[in-house]
Formats: structure tokens, C-alpha cells, sequence
């Protein structure tokens, strides 16, 4: 039984080395910092930023500096193009042109009930166009016949006006925007005014991997291929020298053989 919980203990122990080993030997260049990331094959330094508007951008020595300064947002203005009046509702109320203002178009109606009429009770006596009460039926002239009276119709629907409206370029609280061409939405558009004031955004430096030196070393490499011709010897010295102290290439061997070992012997107990 203690025999079973020294191989647990051992196991778990190999573990948290395993573990360690992998945090602290992993090829990660996020990690690393400026100088140390510089001088390391595979890594590159990104450069703090300082973002928002032109004025931020020469602002990258510290987050202070950057947030520190602001800048008037710009906005753009909005066009609205303008429009007639119109007098709508039915074929009658489209044939009004005179919209200068609502009377012309209002005085039309459309749909409503038919006058009825009554011829007069005597010879020579005026009929009557009723029912009582309507001012439509009531006006009908003449009433010698009941043409004028049947051809009148009360309780009517009338027209919808619709006023003209001017071309507009205006600010996001609905005030004009000043100066500018009502004739053309693209003067409009690209006229701005100032809004609210804000701070540059900051970002700070970091390692990143160098994608472009692998690339650029294996177009070399397949450059060297190309240019080699067969039989011919390269008598260039190809050996790294392991004193040598440019050679900063990593070798990540050990860590992988480390790994390797590890992993057997968790496996193992």
C-alpha cells in the first residue's frame, strides 16, 4: 500500500517538473523583453503605438504621454436631399398642381355617399338635394333636375398634403452644418464638425515571431539549391562553431530531449 502512494507522489512530482520545464525552456517570444527579444533569431520588437489621430501618433514614449493627449473628435455632417410637395389620396387629388400651399389640395375629396334628390311638388318648383344637414347636397346648384344633385357627394374623404421640404445638411443634434452646398450630398458628407473630446488610445510594446525572416531564409535556401551546380564541392565552411557568440540561432534540443524524458517516465510509473 505506501509502496502504491510513493509511485502516486513520484508521478505527481514528474509531473509538475514536466510542467515547469515546458513554461520555462518554451520557445516563446511573448515572454521575452525589448533588448532580449532584439537580439533573438525568430523574434521581433513591435513598437509601442499610439493611436486616435494624428497628433497621437509621434506620442509613443509612455502610456501617460499617449492617454495624456487629446484630440476633437471630427464628425461628418448628414444630407437629406429635398423634395416637392405633394397631394395624395386618390387620381383626384394627384391632378391638384397648384401646392404652393394646403387649401388647393384640401378643397378636393374623394369617395363619400351620393345627394339624393327630390324633384319639387309644384310645377316650376326647385327640387331639393338632401339629406338635411349636408352642406354638400344642400349647395347642388341648379335643382330644376337632379343631374347637379347626384353628381355632388357628402361626407367625403379629402386629400393628404404633404409640404415641400428643403434640402438639408445638418450636425448629429439636428443644427445646420454651415457653409456648405445644399445642391451637392457630397459636399455635405465631407464637410465635419467638431465633437467630443478624447483620449489617444495607447498599445505597448511587444515580442512577436518574425514571420519574415523564415520566409526570407527559405527563399534563401531555395535560392542556394538553384544556384548550386552538380559535381562542383562548396568549400565554404558550413560548421557552427559552438563558441562562437553571433551564433544566436536557439537549439532547442535539450528542451526536447528534456521533455521527452519526462514524459517516458510519467508514462513509466
Amino acid at each position: 500500500m505506501k509502496k502504491k502512494i510513493k509511485f502516486k507522489k513520484m508521478k505527481l512530482l514528474l509531473l509538475i517538473v514536466l510542467l515547469i520545464t515546458n513554461s520555462i525552456c518554451a520557445d516563446d517570444c511573448t515572454s521575452l523583453a525589448e533588448n532580449t527579444c532584439k537580439e533573438t533569431s525568430g523574434c521581433k520588437w513591435k513598437a509601442a503605438t499610439c493611436t486616435g489621430h494624428n497628433t497621437c501618433t509621434s506620442k509613443t514614449t509612455s502610456s501617460s504621454e499617449c492617454t495624456g493627449t487629446t484630440y476633437t473628435e471630427q464628425l461628418s455632417c448628414t444630407y437629406t436631399p429635398g423634395s416637392g410637395a405633394t397631394c395624395t389620396g386618390n387620381t383626384v387629388c394627384l391632378t391638384v398642381t397648384n401646392l404652393d400651399d394646403s387649401t388647393a389640395c384640401l378643397a378636393q375629396k374623394f369617395g363619400g355617399t351620393q345627394c339624393t334628390y327630390t324633384p319639387g311638388q309644384n310645377v316650376g318648383e326647385d327640387g331639393t338635394c338632401g339629406p338635411d344637414g349636408k352642406e354638400e347636397c344642400e349647395a347642388a346648384t341648379p335643382l330644376t333636375d337632379e343631374t347637379a344633385c347626384v353628381g355632388t357627394y357628402y361626407d367625403q374623404t379629402p386629400c393628404t398634403y404633404t409640404a415641400a421640404v428643403s434640402a438639408s445638411c445638418k450636425k448629429g443634434d439636428g443644427t445646420d452644418c454651415s457653409g456648405v452646398d445644399l445642391t451637392s450630398a457630397t459636399a455635405c458628407n465631407s464637410a465635419t464638425y467638431d465633437g467630443t473630446s478624447k483620449s489617444c488610445v495607447y498599445a505597448a510594446g511587444s515580442c512577436i515571431a518574425d514571420t519574415t525572416q523564415e520566409t526570407e531564409e527559405s527563399e534563401e535556401t531555395e535560392e542556394t539549391e538553384d544556384t548550386e551546380k552538380p559535381g562542383k564541392t562548396d568549400t565554404s565552411s558550413t560548421t557552427n562553431n559552438s563558441g562562437d557568440s553571433s551564433n544566436t540561432e536557439k537549439d532547442n534540443s535539450g528542451y526536447i530531449k528534456i521533455s521527452l524524458l519526462f514524459s517516458l517516465l510519467y508514462l513509466l510509473f
